[in-house]
């Protein structure tokens, strides 16, 4: 097996650095059967670097938050007022059976 094809691999400390999360974190993961995958060499843990990319790339998110009086990104869902729970800008509460009414149509009974 050639250098190119070695698998590089990970501590626990060195993908906590890579992630800025404790340690502890990622065993608490492992305790839990959560992702990401690890296995075990001689009774150490490591991280395969092509599962950590593959599942930071599964994590991945294509739109961040941008500084107010910056434009959005043109795919941002959030831009829109209706994935924020608003009609036309007018809040909207839930009244006692679970439906949304306006709250200036409420206003005005």
């Amino acid at each position: 097996m050639s250098s190119e094809e070695a698998e590089v691999f990970l501590t626990t400390d060195q993908l906590a650095d890579r992630w800025q999360i404790s340690p502890l974190t990622l065993q608490s993961w492992r305790v839990r059967r959560l992702p990401p995958i690890y296995v075990k060499i001689g009774g150490l843990v490591r991280y395969k670097m092509s599962d950590i990319l593959e599942h930071e790339e599964a994590r991945h998110r294509p739109f961040a938050v941008v500084p107010k009086g910056e434009e959005q990104h043109p795919d941002n869902p959030y831009d829109e007022p209706e994935a924020c729970g608003t009609l036309e800008g007018t809040p909207t509460k839930e009244t006692s059976h679970g439906q949304e009414e306006d709250a200036s149509e409420k206003e005005g009974t």
